[in-house]
């Protein structure tokens, strides 16, 4: 009976942690950028993006983008499926204010819930309502189970209308932010909770 009422507190505490991991805003799961910087100015109602590749489902909760502003203006930060060029999803406008001197600076998106599905290829990025100076780097990435592609696409319109590759071996400066698969927090928490059980039987009288 012992064991059945530990097992019966693992299962339970799982669910709690879940609930909690349900709330919990995302971590930096990916960033794409670790320089030297490369870039130049892009035109007002324009933008970059990165093609990436994911080996698992993955729920994304926050988009940034690296580059300089230098007068405020809107940012939205968009997701395309890279095959077929279809835009599957995109935050409302955020204002930004400009960056000082000649200082990038990274521009968060408010959280939302997209999911990344196994071995589809996405281009996620952003495109601005004014003249800017985007940033990438020419250094591949791979970062729990997120891979960049090497492809820096360019955004058109505002919102984006179109998006088309524009740079080969190049990667365009974006982090990711987003949650563990459910299944792995209750796989955490049922061994944490297990050993902790085994550990008392042992220490009881």
């Amino acid at each position: 009976m012992k064991y059945v009422s530990y097992l019966a507190l693992c299962f339970h505490s799982a669910l709690v942690f879940l609930s909690i991991y349900g709330d919990a805003r995302g971590s930096l799961i990916f960033d794409n950028f670790n320089g030297p910087r490369e870039g130049g100015s892009t035109s007002a109602n324009g933008g970059v993006g990165e093609e990436i590749v994911t080996d698992r489902d993955i729920t994304l909760t926050n988009i940034s983008a690296y580059n300089r502003m230098t007068e405020s203006g809107q940012i939205i930060f968009l997701i395309w499926n890279a095959a077929d060029h279809t835009k599957l999803f995109q935050t409302s406008a955020m204002q930004f204010g400009p960056d000082a001197g000649t200082a990038y600076t990274w521009k968060m998106s408010t959280d939302f819930t997209f999911t990344l599905h196994t071995g589809v290829h996405y281009v996620i990025g952003s495109n601005v309502d004014v003249s800017h100076d985007d940033a990438y780097d020419s250094v591949p990435e791979s970062q729990n189970g997120i891979t960049s592609e090497m492809v820096l696409w360019s955004v058109s319109g505002f919102p984006a209308t179109s998006v088309r590759p524009f740079i080969g071996g190049a990667d365009s400066a974006i982090r990711l932010y987003g949650v563990p698969e459910p299944s792995t927090l209750i796989l955490a928490a049922l061994g944490g909770l297990t050993l902790l059980a085994m550990r008392r039987k042992r220490t009881s009288p």
